[in-house]
């Protein structure tokens, strides 16, 4: 065979691959839509229409995304109710503070079935919420030294 041929047939090969992964997690999605259900009844209807929903064969994990915008804070009514229903997963915080305030909650489940799901909520809270806002609370100086090159060819 040659090599082109070769490299054609492992391209092939690949692409089989990866059906029979996207098949299985297809499979895994259908066989736990009952669990995934309970999930998704989590969130508050209202919310429901805001929600992504992804799955990724490598890794066996259904994503779920839901931004909250217009917030009037952190401890707003609705992102608490929200969160709370999740407070039993493991979970993760980052915080932005470029235009507004704002948070990302990551919250992860594995399941015995052999798949993960992760729920993010992205809280965007007011630029002019009365209780929650940025403040400067430091300043650090950052010096960078960078090489400067060039290509040379004799």
């Amino acid at each position: 065979m040659s090599m082109f041929n070769t490299k054609l047939h492992n391209a092939r090969v690949n692409l089989r691959d990866e059906a029979k992964r996207q098949i299985a997690l297809s499979n895994m999605l259908r066989a736990n839509a009952p669990e995934l259900k309970k999930i998704w009844d989590q969130i508050p209807p209202k919310l429901r229409r805001e929600v992504y929903i992804s799955a990724q064969a490598f890794d066996y994990m259904v994503r779920l995304s839901l931004p909250m915008r217009d917030l009037d804070g952190f401890k707003d009514k609705r992102l608490v109710t929200l969160l709370e229903k999740f407070a039993d997963w493991s979970a993760e915080t980052r915080d932005y503070t470029y235009d507004a305030p704002n948070r990302d909650y990551h919250f992860e489940r594995k399941y015995p079935q052999g798949f993960s799901v992760k729920f993010s909520v992205y809280a965007y809270v007011k630029s002019d919420s009365p209780t929650c806002r940025i403040v400067v609370k430091g300043v650090t100086t950052k010096v960078v030294e960078e090489e400067i090159r060039e290509i040379v060819c004799e």
